[in-house]
């Protein structure tokens, strides 16, 4: 199996932070080895840095002077598959979509249904063809909504992981130094009232990203360091607001970096883990959820209770390790590709 990877490698225009976007990569030589001559991956690279193909258009030729059976390509900046490209490629080819920019209604499914209908343009970033349209023709992986199969071509997926230098061994008997922590940035109004509220009750929250230094971009963590947070902490916050409103809630990969860890997740919205009948995490099974009138309450509770978030976050990390490990992400990508 040859699959070619297209994707900006750096975060921002920090050449020295690789960007989300390189756990895809990671997560195939997690799956199936550096060297292993019956897998392979190869990549371009674009975006607007020295040494990087830096048209949308020359994009668009490279991928055809490549020899694959799978093409994935993380569109970013004005960096966009062209119609040309997906009529061609047709279920060879996998379109990237991270965000869903509609919250108007607060039916997530009627966000991400206006959202598929219109050119994606907000923002720096401008890709013309409306995830609709393309699905006609190629597939596409939605990275905030949605859980499999969404419509046809059209499926919900999980950040895929790169765990090849995570320490996963006996994760439940490291000594977690970290009462409460949040990992992430600092960027949306949900989580600046939830600082305000645990400040208040004098919760001892350690907050790892922006928030150290009220900036944005956020500091960029390295793999190991991120991960390496979740490890230490006890309980991790996690809020799903998404940066374009209230009405969304996004899931994005800090439930499966808790899961992986072995750290007990507190969760806002726990509708952004559910897809129709379908979970990828349960509330009250593998994590719990709380909101602004009793998250003190909550992680005092489970503070004070270390058997009761302890058993939960076992739940979790054995779900993660039976349903969503980087041999799972790209099993699934495969069989997409020929259905």
């Amino acid at each position: 199996m040859k699959v070619l990877y297209v994707y900006k490698p750096y975060y921002e225009h920090d050449l020295k932070s690789e960007s989300q976007q390189e756990k895809i990569r990671g997560s195939f030589y997690s799956a199936f080895g550096e060297d292993n001559p019956d897998y392979t991956i190869d990549v371009i690279h674009f975006g607007h840095a020295p040494g990087l193909i830096r048209t949308s258009k020359e994009m668009n030729q490279e991928i055809f002077k490549k020899d694959f059976d799978i093409c994935i390509v993380s569109e970013e900046l004005d960096f966009a598959v062209e119609m040309d490209t997906i009529k061609k490629l047709g279920k060879k080819l996998f379109i990237c979509s991270w965000d869903n920019f509609i919250a108007t209604s607060t039916d997530m499914y009627i966000n991400f249904r206006t959202m598929i209908k219109k050119p994606r343009i907000w923002g720096e970033h401008c890709w013309p063809i409306p995830i609709a349209e393309a699905a006609q023709y190629c597939n596409v992986l939605v990275g905030d909504f949605g859980k499999d199969e969404i419509m046809p071509n059209i499926y919900g997926v999980y950040g895929a992981m790169d765990t090849r230098k995570l320490d996963l061994e006996n994760i439940f008997e490291i000594e977690r130094d970290l009462d409460v922590g949040f990992n992430g940035m600092f960027y949306i109004p949900e989580r600046a009232r939830f600082f305000e509220i645990f400040q208040k009750a004098n919760i001892p929250v350690t907050y790892s990203g922006s928030i150290n230094k009220n900036i944005y971009p956020a500091q960029v963590l390295t793999l190991e360091d991120y991960t390496h947070m979740f490890k230490r902490t006890k309980i991790s916050l996690a809020y799903t607001q998404s940066v374009f409103g209230p009405n969304n809630k996004t899931r994005k990969g800090r439930p499966f970096d808790c899961a992986i860890c072995g750290s007990f997740m507190l969760s806002t919205h726990p509708e952004a883990y559910k897809f129709r009948n379908r979970y990828w995490f349960e509330e009250g099974v593998h994590y719990d959820s709380m909101n602004e009138s009793n998250c003190v309450d909550k992680v005092r509770y489970y503070l004070s209770n270390p058997e009761k978030r302890i058993e939960m976050a076992k739940a979790m990390n054995q779900h993660f390790h039976d349903n969503y490990t980087p041999m799972h992400w790209w099993q699934n990508i495969f069989k997409w590709a020929e259905s």
